[in-house]
């Protein structure tokens, strides 16, 4: 039984706050993955050697399939 009042919820005696959640940004998954800023994401290579921009979902599909630089040089 989950009563809603407004900002928050009741759950018997517990109160759930709404925090506001949001998904984070791309340079902000690749710093926690352990990239460096200027690590290039925004810009990739097409199969004829050419330099295209990348978009906001390829850029977060790229650090999804990311090794980290510290797992990397541990290895």
């Amino acid at each position: 039984g989950v009563e809603v009042e407004g900002e928050f919820a009741m759950c018997g005696d517990l109160v759930i706050y709404d925090i506001s959640m949001r998904m984070f940004k791309p340079r902000e998954l690749y710093r926690a993955q352990g990239f460096p800023d200027d690590y290039i994401i925004e810009y990739g290579i097409n199969e004829d050697g050419d330099i295209v921009p990348l978009t906001k979902t390829q850029q977060i599909e790229m650090c999804g399939n990311s090794v980290s630089p510290i797992w990397a040089a541990a290895h």
